[in-house]
């Protein structure tokens, strides 16, 4: 019941209940005072059937004490119903404020665990409603705020873990040439060029690294455009195929789609994605055979699902739910590879930014699977 309506119901009753006892009271004193033989009232009947109750002659005394007694009863019976819908209404809207008074006061300890429970009046229960879900919102802010605050933490003691490695080794190097370690022009030339290669690995971990935080805070748009999708890894994989076979790697590409399939990405993210899942297959690449990648195109309903599968050493089970976190690394061959263990994190962002999921499948020592769902916009014809 709404408080509106039991207010009203409240006042209506405290008025018509003293009435009715009143009537009753009147009703049962006139009728004990005729069975005694006492007229307190003389009756007329007139045409038409209607009664009229008026003291007159010699029982105007005795009519006296009949008001009186009417007038105490409604006093009394007033006074009593009042008390009882005064103390009834009160305990209803004492009872559920004094619940959601402890509630306020545990929230306000930072006790967020502390459910409001509906109780009372209609009102009541939609400003106990609004305040627990402020308490759930509250809650998952702190708790978003205390994740974020972790995963800062754990972002600089990754960093400084993986940038002394190459700052260390240039060091090294440096004091070589220095004390002249490498006393022949063969040996500076070579400690050059590694010192070279380590200050290139420290820059593309920092181009990782504020990639991946402007893409965590959602700073790059999106340049999205309706893209043939075999049209548009055929020439991927024409510009980074000289670069796999030096690597040692064959890659094979099909397509399960028909021509003419488009989606609508972002040409330069989607190939990041794709470069940093490549070189991710050719950092773990088995050294007892023959690396190889395949690319698969397909259709799974109205999206196009991208397949990379390569033969490499496989990913532990128990590792896969968490090789898209940060600076994750699934085992010590996979933590002795260079790198700046943000390359699947970002692939995962940059898939999530178009709509799209990223998956992976492995088995040790046979090869990893990643799989990637775009939405198709223009099916083929």
């Amino acid at each position: 019941m709404s408080l509106k309506r039991r207010l009203i119901v409240s006042n209506v009753s405290m008025m018509l209940i003293p009435i009715a006892v009143t009537v009753i009271a009147g009703l049962i004193f006139a009728y004990v005072a005729y069975i005694l033989g006492i007229n307190v009232i003389q009756v007329k009947n007139f045409e038409g059937h209607i009664l009229i109750f008026a003291p007159i002659g010699k029982e105007m005394e005795n009519s006296g004490v009949f008001l009186i007694f009417l007038a105490a009863t409604y006093s009394v019976s007033f006074l009593i119903t009042n008390i009882i819908y005064s103390v009834k209404l009160s305990k209803s809207l004492a009872t559920p404020l004094l619940k959601l008074k402890t509630a306020v006061g545990e929230i306000s300890r930072g006790n967020l665990n502390y459910a409001i429970i509906e109780d009372g009046d209609e009102e009541i229960r939609e400003v106990s409603r609004a305040l627990d879900q402020m308490r759930f919102k509250l809650e998952e802010s702190i708790n978003t705020q205390i994740k974020s605050d972790d995963n800062r933490k754990l972002l600089v003691s990754s960093i400084s873990h993986d940038l002394k490695t190459p700052i260390t080794s240039i060091k090294g190097y440096v004091e070589g040439i220095l004390d002249k370690v490498a006393d022949t022009p063969e040996k500076r030339v070579k400690y050059l060029k590694t010192i070279y290669q380590k200050a290139v690995q420290v820059d593309s971990m920092i181009d990782d690294l504020l990639l991946y935080s402007k893409l965590d805070l959602n700073q790059i748009p999106f340049n999205f455009e309706n893209i043939d999708i075999i049209k548009y890894f055929q020439d991927c994989l024409e510009e980074i195929g000289a670069d796999m076979e030096r690597d040692g790697i064959e890659i094979f590409f099909e397509k399960r789609i028909p021509d003419g399939t488009f989606v609508s990405i972002d040409r330069i993210q989607i190939k990041r994605v794709l470069l940093n899942l490549l070189e991710n297959a050719v950092k773990y690449k088995s050294p007892d055979r023959v690396g190889q990648i395949k690319i698969t195109l397909r259709q799974a309903a109205d999206f196009v699902i991208i397949e990379i599968k390569d033969n490499g050493i496989g990913i532990p089970k128990d590792n896969l739910p968490f090789i898209f976190d940060r600076f994750y690394r699934a085992d010590a061959a996979r933590t002795k590879a260079e790198g700046s263990g943000l390359g699947l994190a970002i692939a995962k962002q940059i898939t999530q930014g178009h709509g799209g999921k990223i998956w992976v499948r492995s088995i040790e020592n046979e090869g990893t699977e990643f799989m990637i769902s775009i939405k198709i916009i223009k099916p083929a014809s």
